[in-house]
């Protein structure tokens, strides 16, 4: 016969561990996930469907100007932009303009100081373009015969003459690369970069301006509409 001493003792029944072992893993709340998400890094490519359009199109700039700091700023194919002072300044607001929209995407935030500071190349590439017919470089490509562009607009309209096929486009093509080979094809994506950007913080700007306004007019009806009340 077995006595009551002989019965082994069972575990005390926990009803809330029972429900967290049948619902699983306590889910983390909204402060460890960030500090997870922020943990792991960005990334690559950077995407967050939450982010502002805005920030691409700083890190579409910022690409672009550092794409034009690469490429020569004149007729030698190896001298590079970055590798003259102007564009090593360049370069390296091009790079802020990436780090600080590149972590936009992923946390909201921006660092507008680098957006003011493509204003820089902007001005400078645009006072370049405006004196890009005298300067020594397209000047002695002009007196060699590679072409005979003199103005922005003959330019334009060589780039149209080159669009058919046939000989007369091929040798209206060839003066075109010619020129923009003797200008530096690293201006024109350094300036197309830097433009991106300053015009993405106009939008920015104004994109703002309407929300604040909005929300105004609908603060103005609210009170309004409680005011008949």
């Amino acid at each position: 016969m077995t006595t009551s001493n002989d019965i082994p003792e069972l575990p005390e029944f926990d009803a809330a561990e029972s429900t967290q072992a049948e619902a699983g893993p306590a889910m983390p709340s909204v402060p460890e996930a960030t500090l997870m998400t922020l943990r792991a890094g960005l990334p690559c490519p950077a995407y967050n469907p939450r982010a502002d359009k805005a920030y691409y199109k700083f890190l579409f700039a910022g690409v672009l100007m550092l794409l034009g700091c690469l490429m020569p700023f004149g007729p030698q194919m190896d001298m590079a932009g970055y590798k003259t002072m102007s564009g090593g300044i360049f370069t390296l607001i091009a790079l802020g303009l990436v780090w600080t929209s590149w972590g936009a995407i992923n946390t909201g935030k921006i660092s507008m100081k680098w957006v003011f500071l493509a204003f820089i190349p902007f001005l400078a590439q645009l006072m370049a373009l405006l004196s890009a017919f005298s300067e020594p470089a397209v000047m002695a490509g002009k007196t060699a015969g590679l072409f005979t562009m003199g103005t922005w607009g003959e330019v334009f309209a060589k780039i149209g003459a080159a669009l058919p096929n046939s000989e007369e486009a091929r040798a209206a093509g060839r003066e075109v690369a010619e020129f923009f080979k003797h200008f530096g094809p690293g201006r024109i994506f350094l300036f197309l970069g830097a433009l991106l950007a300053e015009l993405a913080f106009i939008q920015g700007v104004m994109g703002g301006a309407k929300k604040l306004k909005q929300e105004k007019l609908a603060r103005q009806a609210a009170g309004a509409e409680r005011r008949r009340r």
